[in-house]
């Protein structure tokens, strides 16, 4: 029983022993499970987050791509602004150039259309007057061309043609002096003004110091009292102008008209018409009806200072030529611009600055009215160019024409131009003169004067040769100084003075001391003069006298091998001329070294005027040459155009022509046409021919050939008994 009992508690502890084996396993195995599936969750953890990582790099590269493709779309933006603000300058800077140019040329230009006009005027018998009339018309079509080059040359080969005119000498000696007389004339008035307008201003600052127009009031009472110490009527009259202006502006002239020393000295003031002084309108009204019409629409027009100009285009749709376009750029149809001036007295200098406004807008055309704008035709122009001040000048009916004409949207602004800007360019001149005043300067400088001479007067008493080498290395910039190439004159100073005033030199040249005496006795008699930016340091002479020096020597070189070699071939030379002066050859080429210049000079004026009318540049070309024109006008109408034109003397001599012998100049023109159209080109050649009577200022029997018509050539030399100076037969 026992032993039953101890193998029963065997079994028993065995049975524990084996199931607690059992739990230990399957708590083992629980834990393991546990750990396998913390793995596993980590694991997939671990993917997860490797998931997100090569997601974020991924992200990370897009982004930065992305950066890469705006950093360079940027820098293509900015290629692109820098390359179209570099082409936007250099057209302002061509502008500009352009604009300096006609500001350099138009000037004399116009004065001598002046001159020249008058001249005619008064002299409508004169024996050159078609051949002055023909030379005054070529330069007023350049002018209103508005071409700087064109306009120099024009004025060159008119100045040059009335200078060999002792008459038109004396004309223009004369109106030089009725100016000067006039000038002095009305600095007195101009003076008198200027005193009243400096008490009456003096008056109002002392009874109103903290007024807004105080400080405007000083600014101008300092410059009257500059201009009372040197007055000057180039000055003081725009001066005047602008206290006239300000007084105006602070509702203040009925008050000025009303001052005891202004009433009484009224009547001495000039008059013109519609009652106005001095240009002023003096009908009881000021500036405050203009204040009180100010609108948004208006304000480009009314506020800003009184010196700018403003220039307004036609935005209707009864404009001319302007326009807006699709991309709202202003464009002008067929580049032309009809203009009128919104004052009622119109000057040449009103008209120059016009055009020189508009000169960047490759206008072809600038139609400028030369009398002022209609009021009621306002819509038929396309640029009226206003200037703020006359709309405090001029009547205020008329003034209120225009500015209805903004207020219903047929006007909009186009540019102004800033009067502090101009000002400023007008300021250098003024700069360089009181240089030369103060003496603080050395060297040789130029007084320039207004005429059309062409001749520079050099007032120099020591190295001469070295100062006409400078001068001949600055011949451009003088040429643009006074408007033609300079024909230099050495004379004393007593004697360039008597040139000025005898319109015989268009610039002095002289050292500061001689400058300074000039400007004063210019000054003392009105006489109206400008300093130049052309400077010589003593530098710069120095090196001049240096240059010629070592040029002298070298010309004395290549004299000494030049006589030397003809020397040693005198003999070979006189055997070989005589030998060429025996044959044809060398006969033809003495005939033409003879006969070269006239028929150069004859041919070229065929030329010319063959080219000038293919250019659509000569009035009525083709009662000339009508075959050529003709024929020229039918291939044009199949898209043909003249593409290139070489020219050469084929002929010249004389012919008779009732009983009288003129001279005939023939040349041949070989004309390429092109065709864009059939992509091609052909080749033409052409022999024009005409007689010249200079007695009769005409030209007669034009006829062209082509280069293989000789048969029809020769019967044209045979019917004008032809005998030519240029070919030995």
């Amino acid at each position: 029983m026992t032993g039953r009992r101890a193998l029963a508690g065997g079994c028993v502890v065995v049975a524990m022993f084996v199931l607690a084996s059992v739990s230990t396993a399957r708590a083992q195995l629980g834990i393991m499970n546990q750990v396998l599936d913390h793995a596993i969750q980590m694991q997939r953890h671990q993917q997860y987050r490797d998931q997100e990582d090569r997601a974020a790099a991924r992200a990370q590269q897009n982004r930065a791509a992305a950066a890469e493709r705006e950093r360079k779309a940027e820098q293509g933006r900015q290629a692109a602004e820098k390359k179209a603000e570099d082409k936007r300058q250099a057209a302002e800077a061509a502008a500009r150039q352009r604009e300096a140019a006609l500001a350099r040329v138009s000037p004399p230009a116009e004065q001598l259309i002046t001159e020249v006009s008058d001249f005619l005027k008064a002299n409508p018998s004169h024996p050159n007057m078609l051949k002055y009339v023909e030379a005054l018309s070529g330069l007023g079509r350049v002018v209103r061309d508005g071409d700087p080059a064109a306009i120099e040359k024009q004025t060159l080969s008119l100045s040059q043609l009335v200078q060999k005119d002792s008459a038109f000498s004396d004309f223009a000696a004369q109106r030089a002096e009725v100016r000067r007389v006039e000038n002095a004339r009305n600095l007195v008035d101009a003076i008198e003004l200027a005193d009243r307008q400096k008490r009456f201003l003096l008056a109002e600052i002392a009874q109103n110091p903290t007024a807004s127009t105080t400080e405007r009031f000083l600014d101008l009472v300092k410059g009257l009292d500059e201009q009372a110490t040197r007055p000057n009527l180039d000055q003081l009259k725009p001066l005047s102008a602008q206290v006239d202006l300000a007084i105006r502006q602070a509702g203040l002239r009925n008050a000025f008209l009303a001052a005891p020393s202004v009433a009484a000295a009224q009547g001495s003031l000039p008059v013109g018409s519609g009652g106005t002084a001095t240009g002023i309108t003096t009908n009881g009204k000021d500036g405050a009806a203009l204040a009180n019409a100010l609108t948004e629409k208006n304000r480009f027009l009314l506020e800003g200072s009184v010196d700018d100009v403003i220039f307004a285009y036609n935005a209707s749709s009864t404009a001319p030529h302007v326009l807006k376009n699709l991309k709202g750029d202003i464009v002008f149809e067929k580049k032309t611009a009809s203009v009128c001036l919104f004052q009622k007295s119109v000057d040449v200098p009103d008209v120059t600055l016009a055009r020189r406004a508009l000169s960047p807008m490759a206008l072809e055309a600038i139609l400028i009215e030369p009398t002022p704008c209609v009021a009621d035709r306002l819509q038929t122009y396309d640029v009226i160019m206003i200037r703020r001040a006359a709309l405090f000048r001029e009547d205020q009916v008329y003034v209120f024409a225009l500015l209805k004409q903004v207020e219903i949207g047929a006007y909009a602004p186009l540019m102004t131009l800033s009067g502090t800007d101009m000002a400023a360019q007008s300021g250098d001149a003024g700069r360089r003169l009181e240089a030369i005043e103060q003496q603080s300067r050395e060297g040789f400088g130029l007084l320039v004067v207004n005429n059309i001479s062409g001749t520079l007067c050099v007032v120099v008493e020591e190295q001469r040769e070295a100062h006409q080498k400078v001068l001949r290395d600055w011949q451009p910039q003088v040429a643009a100084e006074i408007s033609a190439p300079p024909k230099l004159n050495f004379v004393s100073l007593d004697t360039a003075f008597a040139g000025v005033k005898r319109a015989q030199c268009a610039a002095i040249y002289a050292d500061a001391a001689g400058l300074k005496g000039l400007a004063a006795a210019l000054k003392r008699d009105g006489t109206p003069f400008q300093v130049s930016a052309l400077w010589v340091d003593p530098g710069v002479l120095a090196d001049a006298s240096q240059r010629l020096t070592a040029e002298q020597a070298a010309a004395d070189r290549q004299a000494y091998e030049l006589r030397r070699a003809l020397a040693e071939n005198a003999s070979v030379a006189a055997l070989r001329e005589a030998d060429e002066a025996k044959t044809k050859a060398g006969m033809q080429a003495a005939l033409r070294a003879k006969h070269g210049r006239q028929a150069q000079a004859a041919t070229t004026l065929i030329a010319n005027d063959v080219k000038l009318g293919i250019d659509g540049k000569l009035d009525s070309p083709g009662l000339q040459f009508v075959p050529f024109f003709d024929w020229l006008a039918e291939r044009r109408k199949d898209r043909w155009e003249v593409f290139s034109i070489n020219t050469e003397i084929f002929e010249y001599g004389t012919a008779n022509w009732k009983g009288r012998s003129l001279e005939a100049g023939l040349v041949k023109l070989d004309i390429r046409l092109r065709n864009q159209v059939l992509g091609e080109y052909r080749s033409f050649c052409f022999v024009f021919s005409r007689l010249a009577d200079s007695e009769f200022q005409m030209v007669r029997e034009p006829r062209v050939f082509g280069c293989d018509e000789a048969a029809s050539l020769s019967r044209w030399k045979t019917a004008l008994q032809f005998a030519s100076l240029w070919t030995v037969e």
